[in-house]
C-alpha cells in the first residue's frame, strides 16, 4: 500500500520472577556462566535485552543493508549444505534443546559465530544477531551474512542480511 517510507520495529525480553522460577525448575542443572557455544549441557540465564529496527520499504535505498528470510523451520540436516562457505551468525542461547540444531552446524565448512556474550542468553537472540549482522556489513566489506536461529533440535530459520 506505501502508504510510509519507514516504520520502527522494536523486540525486548525481560526478566520477572514467574520466568525465573520456571526456568530454574526445568533445568535439571542450573546454569552458572554463559557458555552458549558449549552445546553438551544448558547453560541458559534469564536476562532482559531491547533491540529496534528502522525498516524501510523494499524499493528505497538502506543505509545499513536488507534482511531477508531465507528459510523458516528447515531442517539443519538439508542446510548444512547449503551453508558451506558462509558465514553464520548463530543466535545461540544457552538451551540444551536448539543447541542440539547448532552442533549439527559446528561440522559444517564455515564461520559460525555468536554474540550472545554481549545480549546475554535472550529467546530474541535472533534480531540481535540480525543487528550484529547489519553493523559488520555495513562496517567492512563483507557481503552477505546468514544469522540461524534454531527452532527445535533439528530445525532452524535462517535470515540474511547483506547490502
Amino acid at each position: 500500500q506505501r502508504v510510509v517510507d519507514d516504520v520502527l520495529v522494536g523486540f525486548g525480553d525481560e526478566y520477572y520472577d514467574v520466568m525465573g522460577y520456571v526456568i530454574a525448575n526445568l533445568n535439571q542443572e542450573q546454569a552458572t556462566e554463559l557458555n552458549v557455544l558449549n552445546f553438551d549441557y544448558c547453560a541458559y540465564l534469564p536476562g532482559e535485552g531491547h533491540v529496534s529496527f528502522l525498516l524501510s520499504r523494499d524499493d528505497l535505498d538502506s543505509k545499513y543493508g536488507k534482511i531477508e528470510l531465507t528459510a523458516l523451520n528447515a531442517d539443519v540436516n538439508i542446510l548444512n549444505d547449503q551453508l558451506n562457505g558462509k558465514t553464520i551468525f548463530t543466535a545461540a542461547n544457552g538451551s540444551l534443546e536448539s543447541g542440539k540444531a547448532f552442533k549439527i552446524l559446528e561440522s559444517g565448512h564455515y564461520e559460525l559465530h555468536t554474540h550472545a556474550h554481549l545480549y546475554g542468553s535472550l529467546p530474541l537472540g535472533a534480531p540481535f544477531e540480525i543487528a550484529a549482522a547489519a553493523l559488520k556489513i555495513f562496517g567492512g566489506n563483507q557481503q552477505k551474512i546468514v544469522c540461524a536461529e534454531a527452532t527445535n533440535t533439528q530445525r532452524l530459520n535462517l535470515y540474511s542480511v547483506y547490502k
